[in-house]
């Protein structure tokens, strides 16, 4: 599964603010702020700088749908931002909100992502059914539309896909007021919840 993009509605001290991670997409979400009411559009287009199989040790010419499918590379994506614009608060977010078991943290909140099935790369937008928006799809990708509503913690789960992926973090920083529980489908690295574990052991053994 491939995450394209994240609009995160209030995760202080990200507010009303679109990650895009996606090297074949290009995706912005803006509020129009001439209408009576509250409604936003979606406009999602081709990166004309995309390189298809970029990853592909068989050949940039060669379609390789088996890498997507067990877990090769297709995809890297760098976030970079001056200090305290938000980066180790993206991570936190999806560290704590797209885990299986934890999709009912999630308040609001717009994602773009594709996964194969059946050999074949779905693109899906999950978004929350109160927001209303108006879709610009200026690509030939086909969308499927998934809503949820206010019961996120079932409605959310009917996807079954951010939930269904792995996720894994890492970070040297020692920052023990970190959540350090190990949620299913989180592989978590970091320094601190290394020492965790080891202290764990070491305290059932003796």
């Amino acid at each position: 599964m491939q995450i394209h993009y994240m609009w995160i509605n209030n995760f202080p001290p990200l507010t009303k603010t679109g990650i895009t991670f996606s090297s074949r997409l290009i995706v912005d979400l803006k509020a129009l702020e001439d209408q009576s009411t509250i409604r936003y559009q979606l406009t999602i287009k081709d990166n004309p700088d995309f390189i298809e199989n970029f990853f592909n040790d068989k050949g940039l010419n060669e379609k390789n749908e088996e890498d997507i499918q067990y877990g090769k590379i297709t995809n890297v994506t760098t976030i970079i931002g001056k200090n305290g614009a938000g980066k180790t608060s993206i991570l936190k977010y999806m560290k704590k909100s797209l885990p299986q078991g934890l999709e009912a943290r999630v308040q609001f909140d717009l994602f773009i992502y594709s996964r194969v099935e059946s050999g074949i790369e779905q693109y899906y937008i999950v978004r929350p059914e109160h927001l209303e928006i108006d879709f610009d799809i200026q690509t030939s990708l086909q969308f499927n539309r998934v809503t949820y509503g206010n019961d996120v913690g079932n409605t959310m789960r009917l996807t079954k896909h951010l939930g269904g992926a792995e996720y894994i973090y890492y970070s040297y920083l020692l920052d023990f007021n970190e959540d350090l529980e190990p949620w299913k489908g989180l592989t978590n690295i970091s320094s601190a919840c290394l020492m965790m574990e080891e202290r764990r052991r070491i305290t059932e053994e003796y």
